[in-house]
């Protein structure tokens, strides 16, 4: 058995299970949410599970029968080698809890289970964190439950098979969708590391000089041209793969919900244009691709106005269409605030599994401008 740890309890994990959408959060809702988290806090005795296998090349995992259905696991899973399964509970006392609100009171049982979830949320975090580290120089990707996309549900039965649940951490299996407390299977890939940090690895240049070069008129954004003139894009990403570079940055550089009444497109239309202008760079060589992350162009509170939660839901948006697009790592480029810093990678480790690299401008005595 695996070792499970909750460390807390997120309240945007726990807004986002219940469907939060941004909206101001009555005070009365607010105590009630917390009430709700604490006593998930106060119950919960995490127990978990996990298991490796090798990936065939038919999508099935070795020494199994077990073939994952659909088409979103196995284009997660490109690219990999192995595959882990996982399954975490937070005992039978939070089990007890979730199912007796649910006869006494549904408003109170909405909030717990949301609550649970975010509390399954932070176990898996947790556990991803010490398998990261135990399987370094690999990365995993993102996790998937059955029943998310087009992973049925059905397929849980093979969990409960292969990982033992019902024997290693005591949940029985049912027909009916469980509680988000009481178990939660997953499914993610490892894959090899993207750069050993050993090498020597060339990356790209500039991107918007090269566009202009090709026609790129004065003023317009360069971002536009990864959905009006994907070929132009694409031929600059060659030309350096054939200079030598084995990390291409997407040209996604200024792209964010901060200016997308300026483009005209949203968010995630440019950046998976953005994703697939350099993938389409790549013919056989191995080429990496980096989701690019730059600036929001606004200055973070106190010195600015933008808040930190805004700034991190932000950079949220650019890197959850950069990781459904199939970027391999992303890169938060020429960042001269520290704290915008932090926003942009807590997003992207909250919301991938893709290694990071950061890079900062500096003034001329050696500091950052913020």
């Amino acid at each position: 058995m695996a070792d499970a740890k909750l460390t807390g309890i997120s309240r945007k994990e726990t807004l986002q299970y219940l469907g939060w959408l941004g909206s101001p959060i009555p005070d009365e809702l607010e105590d009630e949410i917390s009430r709700c988290e604490s006593r998930i806090l106060e119950t919960a005795r995490p127990r978990a599970v996990w298991r490796l296998f090798d990936l065939l090349p038919d999508g099935s995992l070795a020494g199994t029968q077990f073939r994952p259905e659909g088409q979103d696991v196995p284009a997660l899973l490109k690219d990999c080698s192995q595959v882990i399964l996982m399954a975490v509970t937070l005992g039978s006392e939070t089990e007890r809890l979730l199912r007796t609100a649910q006869a006494r009171s549904m408003g109170d049982a909405v909030i717990l289970d949301a609550a649970a979830g975010a509390a399954v949320e932070n176990v898996c975090d947790n556990l991803c964190r010490d398998l990261e580290a135990q399987f370094s120089p690999r990365f995993l990707t993102d996790r998937f439950s059955p029943g998310y996309g087009d992973f049925p549900f059905s397929q849980q039965r093979a969990f409960f098979d292969l990982l033992d649940i019902t024997r290693r951490i005591g949940v029985s299996l049912t027909e009916a969708v469980p509680p988000a407390g009481c178990l939660q299977p997953v499914l993610f890939g490892r894959r090899e590391s993207t750069v050993a940090l050993t090498d020597i690895t060339l990356l790209d240049g500039g991107m918007g000089t090269q566009l202009q070069a090709a026609g790129l008129p004065v003023g317009q954004l360069p971002e536009l041209w990864n959905l009006t003139e994907p070929e132009k894009v694409t031929a600059v990403h060659r030309r350096y793969v054939e200079a030598g570079s084995r990390v291409l940055y997407t040209n996604t550089f200024g792209v964010n919900g901060l200016k997308a009444t300026r483009f005209g497109h949203s968010v995630s239309e440019l950046v998976k244009a953005g994703v697939r202008c350099a993938r389409a760079a790549d013919r056989g060589e191995g080429i990496r691709v980096a989701l690019d992350i730059g600036p929001l162009g606004q200055i973070l509170e106190p010195l600015g106005t933008l808040r930190f939660e805004e700034a991190y839901e932000l950079f949220r948006e650019i890197v959850i269409a950069g990781r459904d697009a199939g970027a391999d790592l992303i890169v938060i480029e020429t960042m001269s605030d520290l704290y915008e810093v932090k926003a942009a990678v807590l997003a992207a480790k909250e919301n991938s599994c893709l290694p990071v690299w950061t890079t900062m401008t500096f003034e001329a005595s050696g500091r950052s401008f913020v």
